[in-house]
């Protein structure tokens, strides 16, 4: 059942944040894949938001929210717990660490400046 509970959480947060973005900013479940196929330890990211114009996800299905999304168009992940404690915490900053590491991808020649902050 925890299982459960933490999806309807999501859904929820989903629900609640939607409205509010902007056309072409989405929420979605799944993992974030950097463009060199960097491994990360933590895979499901639980509520992501991403720009679908900059560079579409790969979804379960049209009409799903879950899929691989590419870090370049991640806009912001959130983390869904359940019970906060030391443990989930530390999972936190793990996951949180892991994210910050990823780096965008940009074609050979391309002078601006990006950051993955």
């Amino acid at each position: 059942m925890p299982g459960v509970k933490g999806r309807f959480r999501e859904l929820l947060i989903d629900n609640i944040l939607s409205p509010w973005l902007p056309p072409d900013v989405h929420c979605g479940t799944g993992m974030i894949l950097a463009s060199n196929n960097e491994r990360k330890e933590a895979t499901q990211d639980d509520v992501v938001l991403y720009a679908k114009g900059i560079c579409p996800p790969v979804l379960v299905s049209k009409n799903a929210p879950e899929g691989i999304f590419l870090y370049n168009s991640v806009l912001a992940r959130i983390e869904v717990k359940s019970c906060l404690n030391n443990t989930e915490l530390t999972k936190f900053v793990v996951a949180a660490k892991e994210i910050a590491t990823l780096k965008l991808d940009v074609r050979d020649g391309c002078t601006n400046q990006f950051t993955g902050a």
